[in-house]
């Protein structure tokens, strides 16, 4: 009778194999309790996929997982917020500059007396605050996005 190859591992992080005529041959080992990690003794084991035909990848640990995890997350934040800039400069860029107008156009375009339409300009923090709680939605552009910075 032929033998599967099956992967396992225990609540340790061991990673070994055993040898079973069927899948539910070592569910029953399991169930009795004398299926075991041969490292440590657990008994909590799981079993993984197994893979033969593929070798081993050298150099990886638990700890270089998590550290490539991270800098593939930190990657990742990086692509977000340098699309995010993309999108902001290129509103920024077809918004209609009406300078220190800003606080009465996007109020006359709120009571409908002028055309509603993208514009940008001047305000200071306590207008802009104003302005929100008339229920304008207004925001401050950082000096990045406005500004060429090479």
């Amino acid at each position: 009778m032929a033998k599967k190859i099956l992967d396992f591992s225990c609540a340790n992080g061991h990673v070994f194999e055993g040898w079973f005529a069927n899948d539910e041959e070592w569910q029953e080992e399991k169930a009795a309790g004398t299926f075991v990690c041969p490292i440590c003794g657990s008994r909590e084991i799981t079993r993984r996929l197994t893979a033969p035909h593929f070798s081993r990848v050298k150099g990886t640990t638990r700890t270089d997982v998590a550290k490539d995890l991270n800098v593939r997350e930190g990657q990742k934040r990086a692509e977000l917020q340098a699309k995010a800039m993309k999108a902001l400069r290129t509103v920024a860029e077809s918004a209609e500059d009406v300078g220190e107008r800003f606080p009465d156009e996007v109020r006359g375009m709120k009571e409908g007396k002028t055309a509603i339409r993208l514009v940008k300009g001047k305000c200071d923090p306590k207008e802009a605050e104003t302005l929100r709680e008339e229920g304008i939605p207004v925001m401050p552009l950082p000096d990045a996005i406005t500004k060429k910075l090479n």
